[in-house]
């Protein structure tokens, strides 16, 4: 006869697979291997909220001391996803616009505007501005 698990926090996996018999610490083994990728996606999914909350706490602290201050949030895209927005942002708008400005309509980080920006140029698909 197997004798009950019982729940104890000091216990490790050697004391279990030394207490029962071989067929039950295959299927021990089975179930835990079958519960391992729930609980990875479970850890995973209240990490990303724990951090999304974080985010939102750390912006309205950012927010409310510097009143002020414009906070903007990058987006993490390819140089040439961003390249392609911001040339379509000149197809769709007219007039002068610093990097800043690009930066902040279209959330694309400040030096890869720059840079894409110097691209363009060069390519001859915008000019810079007086």
């Amino acid at each position: 006869m197997t004798p009950p698990i019982m729940v104890n926090e000091n216990i490790n996996y050697d004391q279990i697979k030394n207490t029962y018999p071989s067929n039950v610490q295959t299927e021990f083994t089975k179930n835990i291997e079958m519960y391992i990728p729930l609980i990875q996606k479970s850890i995973l999914d209240n990490l990303e909220q724990l951090i999304d909350e974080k985010f939102e706490e750390m912006y309205h602290k950012l927010k409310k001391e510097h009143n002020d201050t414009k906070v903007i949030v990058i987006e993490e895209i390819s140089k040439e996803e961003a390249k392609e927005k911001i040339k379509k942002f000149f197809a769709e708008n007219k007039g002068d616009f610093y990097p800043s400005d690009i930066t902040e309509k279209l959330h694309i980080d400040y030096d890869m505007v720059w840079d894409i920006l110097e691209e363009l140029e060069k390519e001859g698909i915008i000019e810079e501005g007086a």
